[in-house]
C-alpha cells in the first residue's frame, strides 16, 4: 500500500473514532511500544520504565473519568526527563526507546486537550519504529519494507483489518 494512500486512510480512521476510542487507540500504540522502551532500560541501565506505565494508567483512568490535570502535566514533564536523548544514546534502542516515551507523552497531551492531531504522532511513531527495526534488520529497499510481513501487520492493527 502506498504510504500516502495509507496515511489518508489512518487519518479518516483516526477522524472516525469516538473521543473515548482515539484514547484506547493511543493506549494500544503505546502498549505496543512500551516493551522498547523496557528493553533500553534493561540494556543500558538508564531510564524509568514505571513512569511510563504511570503514563499509561492516567491514560486508562482517563476513559472512566479519572483524570488530574495536575498530574497528567506533571507526569508529561517526567517522562519527557526520562527518554533517551539519540546525542546520548546513539544507538537504535535508544530510537525505539524515545519513540515510546514521545508516544505516552503525546497520549497525556490528548487526555488534556483532545487533539486528534497527537494520535497521529503516536501512531507515526509507532510505524516508524516497525520501519526502523526491519531497516535494521537488514531491508533496506522500500518495496520489500512496504511488503514485509511486519509492515503489513502494522498497517492492518492501525486501519483496524
Amino acid at each position: 500500500m502506498e504510504y500516502h494512500t495509507f496515511n489518508e486512510r489512518l487519518k479518516e480512521r483516526i477522524n472516525r473514532l469516538a473521543t473515548a476510542d482515539q484514547l484506547r487507540f493511543a493506549i494500544d500504540n503505546c502498549k505496543r511500544l512500551f516493551p522498547d522502551y523496557e528493553a533500553f532500560c534493561e540494556t543500558h541501565q538508564w531510564g524509568e520504565p514505571f513512569l511510563l506505565l504511570d503514563g499509561i494508567h492516567a491514560c486508562e483512568k482517563a476513559l472512566v473519568g479519572e483524570a488530574d490535570m495536575g498530574w497528567l502535566n506533571e507526569l508529561r514533564s517526567c517522562i519527557g526527563a526520562v527518554f533517551p536523548d539519540s546525542d546520548d544514546f546513539g544507538d537504535y534502542d535508544g530510537s525505539y526507546a524515545q519513540n515510546a516515551g514521545i508516544a505516552v507523552t503525546y497520549a497525556l497531551q490528548y487526555v488534556i486537550d483532545a487533539d486528534a492531531e497527537h494520535i497521529v504522532n503516536i501512531v507515526t511513531l509507532y510505524m516508524d519504529t516497525v520501519d526502523f527495526k526491519l531497516s535494521e534488520s537488514g531491508i533496506q529497499d522500500a518495496r520489500e519494507l512496504d511488503q514485509h510481513s511486519r509492515m503489513i501487520e502494522a498497517r492492518r492493527f492501525l486501519l483496524g483489518e
